[in-house]
């Protein structure tokens, strides 16, 4: 996790002094960890990393809270003059239009986002933390 501040986009991201002791944070990781899944602080603590903020989500969760990669909008794509929206989860793309404006095209995205981000609620209701978190998350 410290090598992920040094990259593009970790420029405002904190860990917790807690956590500059390795040991502290194993302890934490054996207490806590999932097998296969992934640490997100996105979904409790936007970007401060601490056991407070830190959760294990399925990597399907956690594609949800990636920032966006390019220069527009999130889940928007600009084809010459009009603006596709789509997103890709576990490797599989899905188009959910095109569009006149970005912002036509992100709202569709974001309308989208919101239907899986129920369904994956749904599917992890056995998990409450998780659960809560996906359903109270923008």
């Amino acid at each position: 996790m410290h090598s992920r501040l040094k990259r593009k986009g970790y420029a405002n991201t904190t860990i917790c002094a807690e956590w500059y002791t390795f040991s502290n944070y194993y302890y934490w990781y054996l207490e806590n960890s999932i097998r296969g899944w992934d640490v997100d602080k996105d979904m409790l603590g936007a970007n401060h990393y601490s056991p407070g903020t830190c959760m294990f989500v399925p990597h399907e969760v956690n594609q949800l809270f990636r920032g966006g990669y390019g220069k527009y909008k999130k889940g928007v794509q600009k084809i010459y003059n009009s603006w596709v929206a789509k997103s890709t989860y576990n490797g599989v793309q899905e188009y959910y239009g095109t569009f006149a404006t970005e912002d036509e095209a992100h709202q569709v995205y974001l309308q989208h986002r919101q239907v899986r981000i129920h369904n994956l609620a749904t599917k992890y209701s056995n998990y409450p933390v998780l659960s809560t978190a996906l359903l109270n998350s923008k």
